[in-house]
Order: C-alpha cells, then sequence, then structure tokens
C-alpha cells in the first residue's frame, strides 16, 4: 500500500474515532460531569488516542506534499510521533496517577489493560526513535498510529461495555 493511501485511510480513521467521542458524550448516561471518574478519563483517553494519530497522518500528508527525501520524511514524522507519545503518555499516566489506591478498580477500571497500553506505547516510542536515528522507513511511523487508533476503539468499546443496563423493553 502507497504510504499517501494508508495515512489518508488512517486520518480518517481517527477523524472518525474523534467523532465517536462526541457519540459516547450524547448517549451517555447523563451529564457528564456526573459520569464516574474512570469513565471520564475513558473518554479523555479516547479523545487522545484518536485526535494523536489523525495529527500524524496529517503530518505525514503534510511532508509528502512538501517532498522532501523520502527517508527524511519518515525520519521526521517518527521524530515528531516520539515527541507525541512522550506528551500523550504523560497526559495518561498523570490522568492515572490521580486515582487514590484502589480507586481506579473500584470504579471499574483495569489496571492490566491500562499497564497494556502504556507497555505497547512505550514500545512504540522506543521503535520511533530507533526510526528516526537510523531505518527512515514508513512501517514503524504508521505502527505508531495504528496503536493509538486501537487504544482509541479500546476506549470506545470499555465504556459502551461499563454502561449499565437501560430499563427492560415493554
Amino acid at each position: 500500500m502507497d504510504p499517501a493511501e494508508a495515512l489518508s485511510a488512517g486520518a480518517e480513521i481517527a477523524a472518525t474515532l474523534a467523532g465517536f467521542t462526541g457519540v459516547v458524550v450524547v448517549f451517555g448516561r447523563g451529564d457528564i460531569h456526573q459520569w464516574p471518574l474512570v469513565d471520564r478519563f475513558r473518554l479523555r483517553l479516547m479523545l487522545l488516542f484518536s485526535v494523536l494519530p489523525l495529527v500524524l497522518a496529517l503530518f505525514g500528508l503534510l511532508l509528502l506534499a512538501i517532498g522532501p527525501p523520502i527517508g527524511s520524511i519518515w525520519r521526521i514524522c517518527s521524530g515528531a510521533a516520539a515527541l507525541v507519545l512522550v506528551a500523550g503518555g504523560l497526559y495518561a499516566l498523570r490522568g492515572f496517577l490521580t486515582f487514590r489506591p484502589k480507586q481506579f478498580t473500584a470504579e471499574g477500571g483495569a489496571v492490566a489493560i491500562f499497564v497494556i497500553v502504556v507497555s505497547t506505547g512505550a514500545a512504540s516510542l522506543a521503535l520511533q526513535v530507533w526510526n528516526a536515528a537510523t531505518w527512515g522507513i514508513f512501517w514503524p511511523f504508521f505502527l505508531a498510529i495504528v496503536l493509538s487508533m486501537s487504544s482509541a476503539v479500546l476506549q470506545f468499546v470499555r465504556l459502551i461495555l461499563s454502561r449499565p443496563p437501560g430499563p427492560p423493553a415493554a
């Protein structure tokens, strides 16, 4: 697949995921400020993990349009992805650390899922640094986009599945 096509598809999917954040809010349980803290945290993560790949995909498309040497494009994109992953990871970690001990799991959060997402993010970060420094190829950069979107989908599913059942149908 051509990198421009892959990035275009990634941007479309990321924009759709960001739109789903609004759907979750509209169809959520009442006023968002009354949601459990863990659900508000999931919502912030969903928005973060859908906006970051959108920005990265658009940045990659911009560099493709400008036309520097192809190896330089992927080095620059991976460097940008590394910076974005660090910023996003710190934001997510700061949000996670606002929970008191055991509060996160008591409200329905899963520490194991958070650790898995953080671990894949850290591995992707290391790959971005390596790609920026040595390889200069497309797939590590695109992997960061895919992993971020996968994390957004995971948060979407968790938000939907954590909703209490509605009243029985008449």
